[in-house]
């Protein structure tokens, strides 16, 4: 329930983390710089350890597993982050229809 932005199975209200606050936007930067670090410590770490620990055969298929895990990873952070912040009407078309870039039919 934490991930959704409920802090209780029967609370109705919605709580927003530290980096839910920003743009909309931030969450696919958030998601990038996640990516990134994951995927360089990856590299530098798993897969020097992998090669230690397995076999050879093994070692692409093992590599491309721990790749796809650290995407997988960083996708469902940002993707719970959009879920928390939509929830809050932080984005979507309550988000829109609020925002300050509104126009008034007068201006058109």
């Amino acid at each position: 329930m934490i991930f959704s932005g409920h802090k209780y199975s029967k609370d109705e209200t919605i709580t927003l983390h530290g980096f839910d606050n920003g743009p909309t936007e931030s969450a696919f930067a958030l998601f990038f710089v996640i990516a990134a670090a994951g995927l360089f410590l990856c590299r530098q770490i798993g897969v020097r350890i992998t090669h230690v620990l397995l076999a050879r055969d093994s070692w692409d298929y093992i590599e491309q597993l721990m790749y796809l895990s650290v995407l997988y990873l960083a996708g469902l952070i940002v993707g719970f982050s959009l879920l928390r912040r939509y929830k809050a009407g932080f984005c979507g078309a309550a988000a829109f229809s609020k925002g300050p870039w509104r126009r008034s039919r007068s201006s058109i």
